[in-house]
């Protein structure tokens, strides 16, 4: 941490990074190596092993750092619980948890904590991100919404509303490995908001969202991490394991449930979550298309598609023209696809795919 900060803060705050890890030999050390590079002075690195089978804990070992303190499990637990573990063995005042495949930033730990002391209304802060792959190689930027730009981001703190309105405009932004949230709070969050089944890959949102009903967060725009994606999630993983309906929207219907957030509600509000669901059903559709489910996807869409292009230009006023239009292009390749010989049908998925879930 500079000496400026230090001056500031009166004594330098002790941030303690979970890392939960299994089977990370492939990406561990360049993990371990930018944490333990961060310029914040004073951390503490928990890495949590989840009974690797691999090269996981002979690299750990070969880490000679005393700040690093490795805890292996006996046999593989949830990765839910593995955190929860690793989370009750923090001592920090501010706490993260990191993955043990991504890169982070030099300063992100001290732009966290400089941003935490500033705003103290703030429960926890995120960052943008931006994808690589498993070779480094840039993918693409993961971005902050427009709407939490500007010069005064970093002094800027927003509260469940705000996100939740903007979730609902477009879909979750949080990302996940970048929050860094005040330790007391963050060591109690397995008990105050436990991980459901119900909401699957969404369990991280009801953490953050739960979380959010306790005090605003804070945003900084800037992409202070590199955030790794395998082969595997953009093919067999998200193709595969996604063709039912992203458990995201059980989450986001509970919540407007609550009578305090149906409250604030508006019509637009609910309009954006059903266009959410309608883009789903796209994506769910186009990954259908290239497992050779053709006729699914079809049945998946039907009038539905109509719906899709009229509340896409429901939101031209707000989100411009390129969002219909994005929507039309792919109304229009699926009702194409749908017709091209079978053998073709596969091939054209991929692009329809590589054009919805791709770089923007």
């Amino acid at each position: 941490m500079t000496k400026k900060n230090e001056t500031r803060l009166g004594r330098v705050r002790l941030v303690s990074i979970v890392m939960p890890a299994y089977n990370a030999e492939a990406h561990l050390g360049e993990a371990l190596a930018s944490v333990l590079a961060q310029t914040h002075g004073n951390m503490e690195v928990l890495l949590m092993d989840n009974a690797s089978t691999d090269g996981t804990a002979e690299i750990a070992r070969k880490v000679n750092d005393p700040r690093l303190r490795t805890i292996r499990n006996t046999e593989t637990v949830p990765f839910e619980l593995n955190i929860e573990r690793g989370l009750k063995e923090t001592r920090g005042d501010y706490v993260a948890v990191y993955h043990a495949d991504d890169v982070y930033e030099p300063d992100i730990v001290e732009r966290q904590v400089d941003y935490l002391e500033r705003i103290r209304e703030a429960v926890a802060v995120f960052t943008a991100a931006n994808e690589i792959d498993e070779h480094n190689k840039p993918i693409r930027l993961r971005p902050t919404p427009p709407e939490f730009l500007g010069p005064d981001a970093e002094t800027q703190s927003y509260d469940f509303q705000q996100i939740f309105k903007a979730i609902l405009r477009h879909y979750n932004f949080l990302v996940t490995p970048t929050a860094m949230v005040r330790g007391d709070l963050y060591r109690n969050l397995p008990e105050a908001w436990p991980q459901e089944e119900a909401y699957g890959n969404s369990s991280d949102l009801n953490v953050w969202l739960g979380l959010l009903m306790t005090g605003p967060v804070g945003i900084l725009p800037e992409p202070l991490i590199h955030y790794r994606i395998h082969q595997g999630q953009l093919t067999s993983q998200r193709l595969a394991l996604q063709v039912g309906e992203d458990d995201i929207f059980g989450l986001l219907q509970r919540y407007a449930a609550l009578p305090e957030v149906a409250a604030w509600m508006e019509p637009r509000d609910w309009r954006r979550l059903d266009l959410l669901k309608h883009r789903d059903r796209c994506s769910r559709a186009i990954k259908l298309i290239v497992l050779e489910r053709a006729e699914e996807a079809r049945k998946l869409l039907g009038p539905a598609e109509r719906k899709v292009l009229a509340a896409a230009l429901s939101e031209i006023p707000v989100d411009g023209t390129r969002t219909f239009f994005k929507w039309w292009l792919l109304g229009l390749g699926l009702y194409w696809t749908a017709r091209v010989p079978v053998g073709e049908r596969k091939r054209v998925g991929r692009l329809l795919d590589r054009f919805w879930n791709g770089a923007e």
